[in-house]
């Protein structure tokens, strides 16, 4: 009777039939803080890579409007050169015409010159 009464006071009543309960509230707790804790993570990991796509998308949307820019551009120059060129062309001709005509408008100075000579003879 002695040796109960000093083991008793030894180990305070009840706490020996609680530690199972207590290891398994602590693993319950673990595991549900693990649980939110993968449960944050994936919506931070779904949030990053909504956030990527978006990026991804405006720079895939700016670069396909700067290529846009560039190949409008591009077309914008190659659209004046052609008309320059046409111009060129165009003043070319008129040039020739030009000459063309001074030199035949000559020409028959000189046969009418020739004519009145011929015909002053």
């Amino acid at each position: 009777m002695n040796v109960d009464k000093v083991t008793e006071h030894m180990t305070p009543q009840g706490e020996g039939q609680n530690e199972p309960s207590r290891i398994s509230f602590y693993i319950v707790l673990g595991s549900l803080t693990l649980s939110v804790l993968i449960s944050i993570l994936h919506q931070l990991n779904r949030f990053y890579k909504m956030k990527r796509w978006d990026e991804m998308e405006s720079f895939d949307s700016k670069f396909r409007s700067e290529q846009h820019f560039e190949k409008w551009y591009m077309q914008e120059m190659l659209d004046k050169e052609e008309e320059l060129r046409r111009k060129k062309a165009v003043e070319t001709l008129q040039r020739r015409d030009k000459e063309r005509i001074a030199e035949l408008f000559s020409q028959h100075r000189r046969t009418d010159k020739k004519k009145e000579e011929e015909a002053n003879k």
